[in-house]
């Protein structure tokens, strides 16, 4: 309904929580039965603003401890990663900076910023996504904070049209968003 340009109403906010309680009470109930414990990650915008204007109770969640691990972030950022990275620690939880190949060009160089700019800001992994190289040597490298500070990083450079378009529209999800 966001995405149509229809406010998100607390109600559905709140039935986006059961049905995350209802799913980490099934977690419970199998880990109950195999002794082994089962860890619920969720996968949402940087922004606590902006998960709460799409209907995502991000704060909600983390205040019932329903996460075990944010993965923020993705094919865009909205926020400095110091802002998701202290609202997730205030509630012991971890959180991975995400980066997708699709938002990111692939040069090492700039992913290594990117990543190394994520650890200084406090994050507790990385993620990637749709980076289809499993053996590239930039996987290793970008869990790597120490070694992100030896090898090349280009701190800044532009994303391509098609990513600032992208950018540009997000606020066209959100109901009073530009046009």
């Amino acid at each position: 309904e966001q995405t149509e340009g229809i406010e998100i109403a607390d109600s559905q906010r709140d039935e986006m929580t059961a049905m995350l309680e209802r799913i980490q009470l099934l977690l419970q109930k199998e880990e109950a039965k195999t002794g082994r414990r089962i860890r619920l990650g969720v996968h949402v915008p940087d922004s606590l603003d902006y998960c709460h204007a799409l209907g995502l109770d991000l704060e909600s969640w983390m205040k019932k401890s329903i996460p075990d691990l944010v993965i923020a972030g993705g094919d865009f950022q909205l926020q400095p990663w110091s802002h998701i990275v202290e609202a997730c620690h205030a509630h012991q939880i971890p959180v991975v900076a995400s980066f997708s190949a699709s938002s990111i060009t692939f040069d090492p160089a700039v992913w290594r910023a990117e990543a190394l700019r994520a650890w200084d800001s406090g994050v507790d992994g990385i993620a990637t996504f749709n980076f289809f190289h499993p053996d590239h040597s930039l996987l290793r490298q970008l869990h790597n904070p120490a070694r992100l500070r030896e090898l090349p990083r280009t701190e800044r450079y532009e994303l391509s049209p098609l990513n600032q378009k992208m950018i540009g529209s997000l606020a066209t999800l959100l109901k009073g968003g530009e046009a």
